[in-house]
């Protein structure tokens, strides 16, 4: 595979969370990103259980793709 970056595996895994139906707010939570503006300010939840509950189903998934 020419022109492939650990990057793409990011962006990668942000597609099949929003594929599998993961809210936007634990996506982008999951990869780092920042909420702006008064979400930010006032929402400091950090999605920690929520983020888990999802990777462990992306871990499923990538599992199911792999056999």
């Amino acid at each position: 595979m020419d022109d492939w970056a650990p990057h793409d595996l990011r962006r990668t895994s942000r597609t099949l969370l929003a594929a599998m139906g993961c809210p936007d707010e634990i996506g982008e939570a999951i990869i780092g990103h920042m909420k702006e503006g008064v979400v930010g300010v006032y929402n400091l939840h950090a999605y920690d259980n929520e983020r888990r509950d999802w990777l462990k189903q992306l871990d499923v998934r990538l599992e199911s793709l792999a056999k």
